[in-house]
């Protein structure tokens, strides 16, 4: 009987500390979220979260040359949250390694040299030569498009999905209201590409709120415009009655 009984209560011990232990990790887990989709050449090297798309702090990422990475940050559940974009300049690859939910967010190794945080742009360098440029904007967090992130044990980069929308409640966004949505990203990517042109793309919104049909209207594919292809095909709308064709000069 007292064997049965210490059993017992090592079982129940072991219990509440796997509970806690998942607790805490969930907690870790979700501040910092990946957007693989938009994370074009961007490989995950160590990361203990159950997400391919959660990021804990001191996870160390891979970007390939050309590569871009796409963050989401939060701190606070009832905030807005940070985007963050970074290219990589260099002809070889970058490993990253992520600070944490707060400002610089992101380093790189002694090899390279970073500048602060000015306004809302960071650049390292190796030597003269700058090897990763980032840029940052605060992004509006609508109700209407809840993200369930997606469970996966693997730390490989995938392409998945970045959740589910809630239901439709309320009328259709109007044309004017579905450019409010997207021009926040739309102006991060042209944050990070400043010299490139204004270009125009067409989309349609679907009934259940992804975007399908992108294309560009009047211009060759070229690192902007593949920020913005990336951007729209991944977008997630509150679900609508009727499709609505969509286009608009960035």
């Amino acid at each position: 009987m007292k064997h049965s009984l210490k059993t017992y209560a090592m079982f129940g011990l072991l219990t509440v500390l796997a509970t806690w232990s998942s607790l805490g990790l969930s907690a870790a887990c979700d501040a910092i979220l990946l957007h693989p989709n938009k994370s074009s050449g961007t490989l995950i090297e160590a990361n203990t979260c159950t997400s391919s798309q959660q990021l804990e702090q001191g996870a160390r990422l891979k970007l390939l040359p050309g590569g871009r990475l796409w963050l989401t940050v939060k701190t606070d559940a009832t905030a807005d949250t940070t985007q963050l974009i970074c290219q990589n300049a260099f002809d070889q690859a970058l490993s990253i390694t992520l600070a944490g939910a707060v400002q610089p967010w992101l380093e790189l190794s002694s090899d390279f040299s970073c500048s602060p945080w000015m306004g809302n742009r960071m650049n390292c360098s190796s030597r003269q030569d700058v090897a990763l440029r980032c840029v940052s904007a605060i992004v509006p967090e609508y109700a209407d498009t809840q993200y369930q992130v997606q469970r996966t044990t693997s730390v490989t980069l995938r392409a998945l999905p970045l959740g589910k929308k809630a239901p439709k409640s309320g009328p259709d966004l109007s044309r004017e209201q579905v450019i409010e949505r997207v021009l926040p990203e739309a102006r991060l990517c042209q944050a990070l590409y400043p010299d490139a042109a204004f270009t125009q793309l067409s989309w349609r919104v679907e009934t259940d709120g992804t975007v399908s049909a992108v294309r560009l209207l009047d211009a060759s594919v070229s690192p902007l415009n593949q920020c913005l292809l990336d951007m729209l095909a991944n977008f997630h709308f509150p679900e609508r009655s009727q499709p609505l064709a969509m286009q608009y000069r960035f």
